[in-house]
């Protein structure tokens, strides 16, 4: 059922991932912008008003993203200790008619041989650690995106200076 789960939703939770990543990007990049007073984000609107809107929506974004990998890893983590949990029963005594060894043994089998893991239509794990990937990576991009944005703040004010002095 678990293996059924992930290739009915493995598309929808890449697009997902990818649609939080590329928002919260965009979103820290405008507040980071708006910080530095690089160029103006929404005329009419203050700098307090952007930033707090725009924060406002990065925590959605960053908390669609944590309740899907939070899911996914707790269906994990539960499917690891329902296999605990058939370990303990094997070792009870069950009545040898009632059938329930050979099918608790079968369980454990199908159990161990296919391991439970909720991906992103193959491409990456969504689990918990994800979110630490997530987070170096939308941190790296910020970064990258600051700096180009700050080289081409410089390239026009000194193009603009330069314009002047004819």
């Amino acid at each position: 059922m678990g293996k059924a789960v992930n290739a009915a939703y493995g598309l929808q939770n890449l697009v997902e991932v990818v649609s939080c990543f590329v928002s919260i990007v965009n979103y820290i990049y405008i507040s980071v912008i708006a910080i530095l007073d690089v160029k103006v984000v929404w005329p009419g609107i203050t700098k307090v008003q952007v930033i707090s809107l725009l924060s406002l929506w990065t925590g959605l974004m960053a908390g669609r993203l944590l309740a899907t990998t939070y899911s996914s890893d707790m269906v994990v983590q539960e499917t690891a200790s329902t296999q605990r949990l058939v370990q303990k029963l094997l070792l009870l005594p069950l009545p040898a008619r009632s059938g329930c060894q050979d099918e608790l043994q079968l369980f454990r089998e199908q159990m161990a041989r296919s391991r439970l893991r909720y991906s992103a239509a193959g491409f990456f794990t969504l689990d918990l650690s994800l979110l630490r990937s997530f987070t170096a990576t939308v941190t790296t991009y910020v970064v990258i995106l600051v700096q180009f944005g700050l080289s081409d703040a410089n390239k026009q004010q000194s193009s603009s200076a330069g314009a002047c002095r004819c």
